[in-house]
Formats: structure tokens, sequence, C-alpha cells
């Protein structure tokens, strides 16, 4: 409860720094607004890929994705300081092993689906922008290994739900092109069935999660 309310005042203090640039309008060379304005779109995807470009070591900063699966962001400005936004997950692999007869086999498949929409609120008119909001989020995964013939060694599914507060920021490093990050923070439940073994296993977590939370580069049109 402590860090909750920690959270939520640094939010609300942030907001009267913020709003002193609230009448400000950033354009380039070309008399073009840099930053996002009503009925602009932004799409949101992982900005560590190109990151890792620039780096020899192969690795790179960035926020962590939970269960480490990618994300396709959305958004939509119904103001200059305000928009919709919605996250999705997708994620699915498949790994089959042969042993030396071809009719032997082991293969484990898994697959998972999440969707995050909430509304968020804008801050600032430098290149600098902050943002904070709330959101819901739903998700389903399966597990599944099976081996030959037709043998499941392993099945489990699991669905869940929750609701968070997130903060974060960006920079604007083109007309309409930004790279940032965000913490997000609240209450999740699930459920997990494993097939199998015929259990159910419910859990309710309250804390944070970087989900959809890592380091984005977003474009606006």
């Amino acid at each position: 409860m402590k860090k909750a309310l920690i959270f939520i005042l640094l939010i609300i203090l942030s907001v009267p720094a913020f709003n002193q640039e609230s009448e400000k309008v950033l354009l380039n060379k070309s008399g073009v607004n840099i930053l996002p304005e009503k009925g602009d779109i932004a799409i949101g995807i992982d900005a560590v890929p190109f990151l890792n470009l620039l780096n020899n070591k192969g690795n790179s900063p960035g926020f962590n994705f939970i269960n480490n699966l990618p994300s396709i962001s959305l958004k939509y400005f119904n103001s200059n300081s305000s928009a919709f936004r919605m996250s999705v997950l997708l994620g699915f692999s498949s790994i089959k092993d042969n042993d030396d007869s071809a009719d032997q086999f082991t293969k484990n498949a898994n697959g998972s689906v999440g969707l995050r929409f909430g509304y968020e609120k804008r801050l600032g008119k430098s290149r600098v922008q902050g943002f904070y909001g709330a959101e819901g989020n739903l998700n389903y995964g399966k597990v599944k290994n099976t081996s030959s013939p037709d043998i499941v060694s392993f099945e489990t599914t699991k669905y869940g739900a929750g609701a968070s507060l997130f903060i974060g920021a960006e920079v604007f490093v083109a007309t309409k092109l930004s790279v940032g990050g965000q913490f997000t923070w609240g209450p999740s439940y699930s459920i997990e069935k494993d097939i199998h073994n015929e259990t159910t296993t419910s859990r309710f977590i309250v804390g944070a999660d970087n989900a959809f939370g890592a380091l984005i580069l977003s474009f606006h049109f």
C-alpha cells in the first residue's frame, strides 16, 4: 500500500510542472508539429532490436517484457494531450525432437494471447513527454507436451485478468517519432488448470509488472 501511495503521489505532483508548458507548440523547420495532436494514430513496437544494431555486444538497455514476449501497441489521440490505447501480445512456439527413429518424438507447444486497453493523459510540450493513466488486461495461455504415440505428458491452460496504473516518458527524436518506456502497477488474478493431473490453481497478485513496458519505438500518423 505504501508503494501505491508513493506512485500516485508522484503522478499528482508531476502535473503542475508539465502543465506550465501546455500552451506551447513545437514545430519542425517545415512548420509541422513534432508532437502528436488530436486525430493522430500511433503504432508502437519493440525498440530493443534497433538498439542492438548499434551495440557490438548484442545487448542493449530496455525494460523487461512479461514472459519475454513482444507486443504491439496502438493509440488514438482524442486530444493533443490524451489518448485511448490498446496493446496486443501474441506468442506461439512448437518444438519437436525426433529420436533415432522418425516415429519416436517429443513435442512442446505453447501459445499466449494478451490484450490491454486503457486511457492515458500526456504532459509537457517539449520533446520530452510524460504520460500516465490506467488500463485493464486480459490474457490466455496454453502449454502442451506430447510424445509418440500421442501420449500427453503435460497440458495446462491459464486465464487471467487485471487492472493497473501506469506512468512513463518518451523522447521525440524526430517529427512524430519517439522512443520511451513505462512502468505499471496493479492487481491481477489468474486461474491455471492442469488438464493432465486434473488440478486447478488460482493466484491473486498486487505489484509491479512491465507487461508491454519494454523500450518502445512509436510512429505517429
